[in-house]
């Protein structure tokens, strides 16, 4: 499961999205909205340019894209200073292998994190097509990349992963008042 460090904005901001399909990459962004995360802006970097030439989020690589691309992105968009958290999306249409595609992505993620680049942030993936993974995308050094079939249970876990990680950052003092959605301090005892 991926994790979000107490201090994590995730609910702030899913961050980026990469993906070599543009209507998976706005379906996925679709559900990460509901599950109540917001994309990231990004920067006018030039490794993070959609296949269209602009800096956009999600970030399109192009139904062609190989592992090289996902490699290159991945670990730009870990490296970001406004992404809180990576999904990755695959739609294999024949063109590119989807195993180097997955071993491409944690290695990636693996680089960025050896540099401490994205420590904190989790990274999701989703490959859609004909077989239903059911895999979590592994490496080496024990780094996982969980993998789901559909882009919006991956946007529903990150949701209650980014819900968890606010509700452990709150100050232990504070609680939700049940009739407004601002928090409160709870008055101090009468001496």
């Amino acid at each position: 499961m991926p994790t979000c460090s107490r201090t994590s904005r995730c609910r702030r901001a899913a961050g980026g999205v990469v993906s070599n399909s543009a209507a998976a990459a706005i379906l996925c962004a679709d559900a990460l909205n509901a599950a109540g995360l917001e994309l990231a802006t990004l920067g006018r970097a030039p490794a993070l340019r959609s296949s269209g030439g602009n800096p956009s989020n999600p970030i399109d690589v192009g139904i062609g894209a190989g592992a090289e691309a996902y490699r290159r992105v991945v670990e730009q968009l870990l490296g970001a200073a406004g992404v809180d958290a990576l999904v990755v999306l695959y739609v294999p249409v024949g063109m590119s292998d989807t195993a180097e595609v997955g071993r491409a992505v944690v290695a990636a993620v693996e680089a960025a994190r050896a540099v401490g680049r994205g420590r904190d942030k989790p990274v999701l993936a989703s490959i859609l097509g004909d077989e239903i993974p059911t895999f979590v995308l592994s490496a080496r050094g024990g780094e996982r990349v969980p993998v789901y079939a559909l882009p919006e249970a991956m946007a529903r876990a990150l949701g209650k992963v980014a819900a968890y990680a606010e509700w452990r950052g709150r100050d232990p003092g504070c609680s939700r008042s049940t009739t407004t959605s601002a928090w409160s301090t709870p008055a101090p005892a009468a001496a």
